[in-house]
């Protein structure tokens, strides 16, 4: 009985990886293949203008959107100052499309939200945290060996609480960018090229600057047209 079941395991194992290499190369070709019917633009953001954190990075990024867009305006308002790009007329249009366009800085961990399980999202938050904890932990034992000021602990646990909260939002810029937010402005994109001309005239798409700072751009581009509402 031992010498008929090997058989049939080893042929259960092989078939499983056979599967799992064929739904690989499924996967692998459908990528292929939809980036082959990306437009020209979308692709050239994705080869070349991924990263854009510095001033320099989203000039860049601008002037390309402008270069093909003519009609493009940009709304430069706050401080810091966000430059929203705006495709449309947000006054007339019946919808409005939007996602951020700036880039975050590189996490030391991987940015994961589940909308629809806030739990999963807010456990995963606090996990972050235990580096940070352990972090201050050993600062203030390596302290404890020299001092027992409370003052200076407590100093110390504020610079490290500091340092990491500049690093979330000026640190090195996350090089791969597709999920976070490329795939955002090459969807408005996309979604553009496919309308007619009469279904353009009832959308407005609009490229937020400074979400990474806390949701600047959108905020000032909501403050701007909330009051334009109001008045009318």
């Amino acid at each position: 009985m031992l010498n008929n079941q090997k058989p049939t395991r080893i042929f259960s194992v092989s078939v499983f990886l056979q599967i799992l290499t064929i739904t690989g190369d499924m996967v692998s070709f459908t990528y292929r293949k939809r980036r082959l019917t990306m437009t020209d633009l979308s692709r050239k953001i994705l080869d070349s203008y991924q990263i854009r954190k510095t001033k320099k990075q989203k000039d860049a990024f601008i002037a390309l959107m402008q270069a093909h867009f003519p009609a493009l305006s940009i709304q430069e308002k706050g401080v810091p100052k966000s430059r929203n790009l705006i495709l449309g007329d947000p006054e007339t249009a019946k919808v409005v499309l939007g996602a951020h366009y700036d880039t975050c800085a590189q996490l030391p961990f991987p940015n994961f939200i589940m909308p629809k399980c806030p739990l999963l999202t807010i456990g995963y938050s606090l996990l972050i945290l235990i580096p940070m904890v352990v972090l201050i932990f050993l600062a203030n034992w390596l302290l404890n060996l020299y001092t027992g000021d409370a003052m200076v602990h407590y100093w110390v646990s504020l610079a490290v609480y500091l340092l990491f909260f500049i690093l979330l939002l000026a640190g090195p810029a996350n090089k791969h960018t597709v999920n976070d937010n490329t795939s955002g402005v090459i969807t408005l994109l996309e979604i553009y090229e496919k309308l007619s001309e009469e279904e353009k005239q009832k959308v407005c798409f609009v490229f937020f600057d400074n979400e990474e700072a806390g949701l600047l751009g959108s905020a000032q581009f909501r403050k701007v047209y909330k009051k334009q509402h109001q008045q009318t």
